[in-house]
C-alpha cells in the first residue's frame, strides 16, 4: 500500500459519525447490469423494512424514473412491489398524460407521503437537476421539511440512502449547481443559477449533508471535472477541502456506522484532498499547488478514520486542470 503522507495527515481527522446507516452515492448513468452496486443498495436496506423510497424530485420524468429504478433492481433480486414512489416533484411527467406531477411540490409535508419515508429501509433520490431536490425538501427559511427531518430519521435508525448524479450530488453538505472545469478555473465562482444553459460558471449550494465531510461531484472522469472539483474545494473552509469525484456507473458506497468506504462499479473515484494545498498567487486562470489525488478502482476499500486501505495510490499536484476538450 502506497501513502503520502500529505494526505494521510490531512484526512486521520475525519470525525466519527453518528448516524449507523449507509450510503450509496452514484456518479450517474447506472447501467441496469450493474450488479455490484444495485446489490450493494438492496443488501443494506434495513431487515425489516423492505420498502425503497424513491424521491424523483430532480427528475424531468418523475414516474418514470421510479418505474426504470424498480425494473433495474428487479434484475438483481428485488421485488417492484417494494418500490414506493413518493410524491414530491416541480416537473409535470410527459410519460404520464394523466397526472400532473408538478402538483406534487409541496408534499414534502404531506403526511400521506411522509409515512412512504417513514416505513421505508433504503431511500433512492433520481438523478436530474439537483436544486429541485432541495428546493422540494428545504423550506424558505432554510430549515428541514417534515419529509427530509423523516430522511434524517431513517439515516439515523440504520437505513441505507442511494442517489445518482444529481441524486449524488446532494450528499455532501455543500454542492456543485452548475459549472465546466474551464469555467470554474477562468470565471468568478456564485451562488445562484443564471436562466442562461449556456453558462459554464462554477455554481455553489448548500446540500444535504447526508455525507458529513467532503464535496461530491458525478459524471467525473466523463466531464473532466477535475479542475471544477479543485477549484470548488478552495471555497471551503480549509479543514473540509475533500472531494469525492465518481464516475458514471459508478458508486462510492459509505457505511457509516464503522467509518468505511468502498468502491463499486466500472469506473473509478478521485479522491482529492486540497487540506493543504495553496492557491497559485498572481496565476490565471486559477492554479493550486500540493493538491493530493487518490484513484480509487472498484474492489477498493478506505477507512475513512485512519485512511487505511489496499490498493490506493496517492500522488501530488499541481496537476493539470483545464478541460481536455474545447
Amino acid at each position: 500500500m502506497r501513502v503520502v503522507t500529505l494526505l494521510l495527515a490531512a484526512l486521520v481527522a475525519w470525525p466519527a459519525v453518528a448516524a449507523p446507516g449507509s450510503l450509496v452515492i452514484v456518479g450517474g448513468a447506472l447501467s441496469a447490469d450493474n450488479a455490484a452496486v444495485h446489490q450493494a443498495f438492496l443488501e443494506r436496506r434495513l431487515a425489516d423494512a423492505p420498502t425503497i423510497a424513491v424521491i424523483p424530485a430532480a427528475s424531468g420524468e418523475p414516474a418514470g424514473s421510479a418505474r426504470r429504478l424498480a425494473a433495474a433492481l428487479a434484475r438483481h433480486g428485488a421485488d417492484p412491489a417494494d418500490v414506493v414512489l413518493v410524491h414530491v416533484a416541480s416537473v409535470d411527467d410527459p410519460e404520464t398524460p394523466d397526472v400532473d406531477e408538478s402538483l406534487w411540490a409541496s408534499n414534502a409535508s404531506n403526511p400521506e407521503e411522509i409515512e412512504k419515508i417513514t416505513k421505508a429501509g433504503a431511500i433512492w433520490f433520481a438523478g436530474g437537476d439537483q436544486s429541485r431536490i432541495r428546493a422540494a425538501l428545504v423550506q424558505k427559511d432554510g430549515a428541514d421539511s417534515p419529509m427530509l427531518a423523516a430522511i434524517r430519521s431513517r439515516l439515523q435508525a440504520g437505513a441505507v440512502i442511494g442517489g445518482t448524479s444529481a441524486g449524488a450530488a446532494i450528499m455532501s453538505r455543500r454542492m456543485i449547481l452548475n459549472g465546466t472545469s474551464r469555467g470554474a478555473l477562468t470565471r468568478p465562482v456564485r451562488t445562484t443559477l443564471h436562466a442562461d444553459e449556456s453558462d459554464t460558471a462554477l455554481v455553489l449550494g448548500e446540500g444535504l449533508g447526508f455525507l458529513p465531510r467532503g464535496l461530491v461531484d458525478q459524471h467525473f472522469t466523463q466531464r473532466d471535472r477535475l479542475g471544477r472539483l479543485t477549484r470548488a474545494l478552495f471555497e471551503l473552509d480549509t479543514p473540509v477541502r475533500l472531494g469525492f469525484g465518481i464516475d458514471e456507473d459508478t458508486a462510492l458506497v459509505v457505511d457509516l456506522a464503522d467509518n468505511r468506504a468502498q468502491v463499486l462499479g466500472s469506473g473509478m473515484v478521485t479522491l482529492v484532498d486540497a487540506r493543504k494545498a495553496t492557491r497559485t498567487s498572481g496565476r490565471k486562470p486559477f492554479s493550486a499547488d500540493a493538491v493530493a489525488i487518490a484513484r480509487l478502482r472498484t474492489g477498493d476499500a478506505l477507512d475513512l478514520s485512519t485512511l487505511t486501505g489496499q490498493g490506493i495510490a496517492f500522488a501530488i499536484g499541481p496537476f493539470p486542470l483545464q478541460e481536455s476538450h474545447p
